[in-house]
């Protein structure tokens, strides 16, 4: 399963369960998140379609040396 299938396979309270939000804290906090995330949730489906349609995320292989 691609990451971003993951991700958006995750409901607002489980995103930010599993996301470090330490640095974040003086300006954002769960609850707040979690509004933000729910907030986006009516456009969810649409943009789930547009990934899709798309192939996912672009991505770029890196190589050593």
């Amino acid at each position: 399963m691609p990451l971003w299938r993951l991700l958006v396979s995750m409901t607002p309270q489980q995103l930010v369960d599993v996301a470090d939000l330490c640095y974040l804290s003086d300006a954002l906090n769960r609850d707040e998140a979690i509004g933000i995330l729910g907030a986006q949730e009516p456009t969810r489906q649409a943009r789930i379609a547009e990934l899709e349609r798309r192939g996912g995320y672009p991505c770029y292989p890196t190589s050593a040396g």
